[in-house]
């Protein structure tokens, strides 16, 4: 499991890849992100190129992500301005159509791997046409802006009513590597972060990315960070997809009375 965190602070980048982090996120997009989530209580970021050269310099081991905007009439010029920068990897968000991803591909031409963001129910029927004709490093399922184009209430109910699960079939059968949603810390939160790991597990996923709380944790103490990351990364690697079938199964349905829950509390 590769942990991701969204940051832009060289300082605090340098750290979290001295506590583990596999890939410290750029954020770029801001096209439509209000219009589409400004209702919710999300982490909508203000950063900028600058930001990826001064990180890409300081640090060793882990990988840069940037998140562009969505297709525009200026994708072109921002992916030429991230990959000058320095990005290792470009996540293409909110797309819904094979044009756009083409588009995007064209623009990429292999020299920088990519992450396809996927977030919107029209996006997951092009998983196939995709695979078929472009070079994918990785899948990503955003939980946030998928439910809302879903009209849910709450996002982890796209888990508990298994919209990803052809999905997922499809990147299992074909080898695609794939990340999925967000976690926060092991123990609290609404859904305790112990029990997305195991439904991630579940699902096969490779990657997530650490929640806001998480991240508030290192800002109030640092150590608990490393403590919370560590347990995580343990607890993720005694977990077998195949030998415990049945308590990740059980975790599920656990996982399924939280959301009814919490699903129920939104729409009161």
């Amino acid at each position: 499991m590769e942990f991701l965190v969204v940051e832009n602070i060289k300082e605090r980048a340098i750290k979290f890849e001295e506590f583990g982090i596999d890939i410290i996120f750029i954020d770029l997009e801001q096209l439509g992100k209000q219009e589409r989530q400004g209702h919710i209580d999300s982490v909508k970021s203000k950063h900028e190129v600058s930001d990826i050269r001064e990180i890409k310099l300081s640090l060793t081991k882990a990988d840069i992500l940037v998140r562009i905007d969505p297709i525009n009439s200026n994708t072109k010029n921002q992916i030429e301005e991230v990959i000058n920068a320095g990005a290792d990897i470009v996540m293409l968000p909110y797309f819904k159509t094979y044009a756009e991803v083409e588009f995007f591909f064209k623009c990429i031409d292999g020299r920088v791997r990519t992450k396809l963001l996927f977030e919107h129910i029209d996006s997951l029927i092009l998983i196939g046409a995709i695979h078929r004709n472009f070079n994918i490093d990785e899948i990503y399922f955003g939980l946030n802006d998928l439910s809302l184009s879903l009209g849910y209430n709450f996002m982890f109910r796209v888990l508990t009513d298994r919209i990803l699960d052809d999905s997922i079939k499809y990147c299992k059968n074909n080898k695609i590597s794939y990340g999925i949603g967000g976690i926060g810390s092991y123990s609290s939160g609404k859904i305790p972060g112990k029990i997305i790991l195991k439904e991630f597990k579940r699902l096969g996923a490779t990657s997530t990315i650490v929640s806001r709380m998480l991240v508030n944790v290192y800002n109030q103490d640092k150590t608990d960070f490393v403590n919370e990351i560590n347990l995580l990364r343990s607890e993720w690697n005694k977990l077998d997809i195949v030998k415990d079938k049945l308590k990740l199964e059980e975790n599920f349905g656990l996982l399924k009375s939280f959301v009814e829950e919490l699903d129920k509390d939104e729409r009161e």
